[in-house]
């Protein structure tokens, strides 16, 4: 849905150039795209899970290594992604170790349904973890 909004206001800027905004103006696409960079802009892992989450024009700069995503050094930022997988999968133990000690079927009994309702929010998100 971005790319077309940014290819929107390419088209746009041939038009009514005094209609956009400026983070509009900066964002659009007026040129052609790739099939390749289209691709990898729609499956890479953001975009796979959760939908593109940042503009086309965004993406293109860091695969290319222009705009201030050219003063990224190499290799810098290795610490903090070993960290927070790190972390992810410290947070993936302690889930799988919980749902040991809430069993799912609960969730159906008639006694659940009269516990008071911040019980039951936790004890759901506990099961789903």
């Amino acid at each position: 849905m971005q790319i077309t909004l940014n290819f929107c206001d390419g088209d746009r800027i041939h038009q009514r150039e005094s209609d956009l905004t400026p983070r509009e103006k900066q964002k659009a696409i007026t040129g052609e795209v790739s099939l390749i960079m289209y691709l990898s802009y729609m499956f890479n892992l953001q975009s796979s899970v959760i939908g593109p989450s940042f503009e086309y024009p965004d993406w293109e700069q860091f695969i290319n290594l222009k705009g201030h995503h050219a003063q990224m050094r190499p290799f810098s930022n290795w610490f903090v992604a070993i960290k927070r997988f790190l972390t992810g999968i410290g947070i993936m133990v302690v889930g799988l170790v919980l749902s040991g000690y809430f069993d799912l079927w609960h969730v159906l009994t008639p006694e659940f349904a009269s516990f008071m309702y911040p019980y039951q929010v936790f004890f759901a998100v506990m099961v789903t973890i």
